[in-house]
């Protein structure tokens, strides 16, 4: 999709001053919500409980970084 594409729908908007990232709604910003959070949080007990029984491996960070940066 091309730049063009993107802001074709805001040429039809009314003027308010703003550009297109200025009117994403403000709810997108807002904290996350406890479903959310929950659901996070949950995540992190069951990878720390796989890392614990081995059934999940790990790198460090300086590895995984490297690498990342070297396929760009």
């Amino acid at each position: 999709m091309s730049t063009e594409e993107v802001r074709a729908p805001s040429k039809n908007a009314p003027e308010t001053g703003a550009g297109p990232v200025e009117r994403v709604p403000k709810r997108c910003d807002a904290a996350p919500t406890r479903d959310v959070s929950r659901a996070w949080t949950e995540e992190a007990q069951r990878r720390a409980e796989a890392l614990a029984v081995g059934t999940l491996s790990s790198r460090p960070a300086e590895d995984v970084f490297r690498d990342a940066q070297s396929r760009l």
